[in-house]
């Protein structure tokens, strides 16, 4: 190992060069800047993510650096170690996260200790490649806790087994494949995460539980992108080593652009019945077609076969700021349905701080007692024994803001969600939760202040506040204090 790193450190001593991977990590809460440089972009379809980068110009994902010594190139911007000839480029970057959390008016100390790697490739200028690996250790306060109990998964990052009787072992493997064929067409695949929206949350797909193999088809014009993506879920009962019940999905998704300020997204999922029984398969040919908005008329919403269609809404207004919405119909008979509405400006500029970016998110949403709900609990929209679109699952109305102040280095958000849920159907069919007839008010708070020594894998030294309330109970309240990279969004407000 010692000679790995020497080596590593070596190689990026005397290599100073620049590479592009094709899409953009889905670490939107972090990288704001990035997301205000969207604004310039004209006719840019940012809905679908991750971002197919080639669209972009590289300035905005990969500003120059003009830093004249190596050793701050490397530890403010470039990658840990890198090589770059003529026809192909490779970096690897070390990854960790390691963190303590002091639970208030308690001895109580929890911990996560998470080591990675992250590899990038790219050979010539349309096949590029990019794999990270996480190893964790972690113990969890309060409802967290509570949540990996249930479920037997931490939020978006795997299956857990039981580690020194309180705390928890736990990895997660990502991967992407992408091919630019063309200049308007791509082909992708691999392990990972999709999102499909424009807010903090979605009910099309969200980011929130783990990784799933997938394959992707994207063409691209000036106004128009079309989307077609095959995904594999599964699901277990109780604990990992049980039966995985495995199912398909296949989704089609068409975003147009009559002028540059404003997009629709028109969705289409089916959630195939391709297991039936314990250790049978079956895919039935329909699974396979490309083409959007067929399945609907042939099986209805109400089919074995979990149809849903969405329209997602995004309309850019001057100075930065965007109005979005996003609209769920999951079958019209029995009302199955969920809605969003929101707000963001990722940039205001202040007199007073003229180098520095604010920027503001509110939004709304709306889930029905039965949406995402299906009398073959194998069918239900969800992976690892979480949800596939929005954390809470249905039953649920939700307010939410974030505020986030950036300048130089330093990064300051405050993040304030409250919802009010009967119940969840949807987490009762693979976890140990008994269903809660009794109304819930749940407030969640989270402050935090991190200094940024690396925009690459936004290694960091961070300090927070977090605080979750229940019944306007204060029932978990914590400090945490550590050093991450951060990569990939997280979330822990449900």
């Amino acid at each position: 190992m010692k000679l790995v790193i020497s080596v590593l450190v070596l190689m990026s001593a005397f290599i100073n060069v620049q590479g592009q991977l094709t899409f953009q990590t889905l670490n939107s809460n972090q990288n704001i800047e990035f997301e205000a440089k969207l604004f310039e972009q004209n006719y840019f379809h940012q809905i679908f993510r991750p971002i197919n980068l080639n669209k972009i110009d590289s300035t905005v994902h990969y500003p120059h650096s003009d830093r004249k010594y190596w050793l701050m190139r490397k530890l403010k911007e470039e990658d840990f170690s890198k090589i770059r000839q003529k026809n192909y480029y490779l970096s690897v970057n070390p990854l960790i996260n390691y963190q303590k959390t002091k639970v208030a008016d308690s001895a109580v100390n929890w911990y996560q200790n998470t080591r990675g790697i992250e590899i990038k490739a790219r050979i010539g200028e349309k096949l590029s490649f990019n794999s990270i690996f996480y190893e964790n250790q972690a113990s969890f306060p309060g409802y967290i806790d509570d949540y990996v109990q249930q479920h037997i998964v931490v939020p978006g990052h795997g299956a857990t087994k039981i580690f020194k009787e309180t705390q928890h072992d736990y990895s997660q493997a990502l991967a992407n494949f992408s091919f630019q064929a063309t200049e308007n067409f791509n082909v992708s695949f691999g392990h990972g995460k999709q999102f499909i929206g424009s807010g903090y949350r979605s009910f099309l797909l969200s980011d929130f539980s783990f990784s799933y193999p997938y394959f992707k088809l994207q063409y691209e014009n000036k106004r128009w992108q079309y989307t077609a993506l095959w995904t594999e879920y599964n699901n277990f009962y109780y604990k990992y080593y049980a039966i995985h019940y495995r199912k398909n999905a296949s989704y089609q998704t068409l975003s147009y652009s009559p002028i540059p300020s404003f997009t629709a997204l028109f969705f289409q999922s089916v959630l195939w019945k391709t297991q039936i029984a314990e250790s049978g398969r079956t895919y039935p040919w329909q699974l396979f077609v490309p083409i959007p908005f067929i399945q609907p008329s042939t099986y209805g919403l109400d089919n074995e076969n979990n149809v849903q269609l969405g329209l997602n809404l995004e309309y850019r207004l001057i100075n930065y700021v965007k109005i979005y919405s996003q609209f769920l119909l999951d079958d019209l008979k029995t009302e199955k349905y969920a809605w969003q509405m929101g707000l963001f400006v990722p940039r205001i500029n202040g007199k007073l701080f003229p180098k520095a970016q604010f920027s503001i998110r509110a939004e709304l949403n709306y889930a029905s007692s039965n949406v995402f709900d299906l009398n073959d609990s194998i069918q239900t929209y969800t992976h690892y024994n979480e949800s596939l679109a929005h954390p809470l699952g249905n039953n649920f109305t939700e307010k939410l803001v974030q505020i986030q102040f950036d300048i130089f280095d330093f990064k300051l958000i405050a993040f304030y969600n409250q919802y009010q849920q009967i119940g969840n159907a949807v987490d009762l069919l693979y976890t140990n939760k008994q269903f809660e007839h009794s109304k819930q008010d749940v407030e969640n708070l989270r402050l935090e202040l991190a200094y940024i020594f690396n925009k690459q894998t936004y290694l960091q030294i961070f300090a927070g506040y977090y605080q979750h309330k229940t019944n306007a109970l204060i029932t978990s309240e914590y400090f945490s204090l550590g050093i991450r990279t951060y990569l990939h969004n997280e979330y822990f407000d449900f």
